[in-house]
């Protein structure tokens, strides 16, 4: 970094006290609320001078293919996991916790638009973005690191989703893996990731809001 730091952001990037204290303040404050948790990212990248591409946040090669490969492996893992993976593990067929979208125009759009924001752009940035940089910082960039930093990073994702019950906090851990798994693959860029997030979660309103989840759950098995 050519840019002078200050001396708190001095603390914060070269100090293990200072990683450590930005690791666990901003982690479950965007874990459990990802805006006021993006918000808070962008300033410690402020104050350390880390670039965007250090995010994973750097332009993408191509657009269209971002959009071209997102969107659809976003559906076809939704559709995978509500068909196959949740009903093996024995899952109710219907997500209890959003039923009131079902028929309901307004909160489906208003959802729609919140997920697009807060869990395809925030979630990314926060538990791949974040989460996965700074324990790759720490445990190294080896096969073996990178299989823990996913594993970890996942049972960290997982872990907000509990409100789901059981169920949606494994479901949320094993979705997870997968996109960790992905990022590393994707050389670490977020873009394809917040895309297919994004289209994870509006497939997944699409089913309620269509009370579509019982005939999902229920095609395989």
């Amino acid at each position: 970094m050519s840019q002078k730091l200050s001396p708190f952001g001095h603390w914060l990037s070269k100090s293990t006290a200072g990683q450590l204290v930005s690791f666990f303040v901003i982690t479950p404050i965007g874990a459990f609320i990802p805006l006021p948790g993006v918000i808070l990212i962008f300033i410690w990248k402020r104050l350390i001078k880390l670039p965007f591409s250090e995010l994973g946040l750097s332009k993408p090669s191509s657009w269209i293919k971002v959009f071209l490969i997102g969107i659809p492996t976003g559906i076809f893992l939704k559709l995978f996991f509500k068909s196959v993976v949740m009903t093996l593990l024995g899952a109710e067929p219907t997500n209890t916790n959003f039923q009131f979208l079902e028929d309901n125009l307004t909160a489906a759009l208003s959802l729609s638009l919140f997920v697009i924001v807060s869990a395809g752009f925030g979630e990314e940035v926060l538990f791949r973005g974040f989460v996965y940089t700074r324990l790759q910082k720490w445990l190294g960039e080896s096969m073996k690191a990178n299989l823990m930093i996913v594993t970890l990073g996942s049972v960290i994702f997982g872990h907000p989703h509990i409100y789901q019950g059981v169920h949606g906090a494994i479901h949320a851990t094993l979705v997870g893996m997968i996109i960790g798994i992905i990022y590393y693959v994707n050389k670490r860029n977020l873009w394809l990731l917040i895309v297919l997030h994004a289209s994870f979660d509006l497939i997944s309103i699409y089913l309620i809001y269509h009370g579509l989840e019982e005939a999902v759950a229920s095609f395989f098995f």
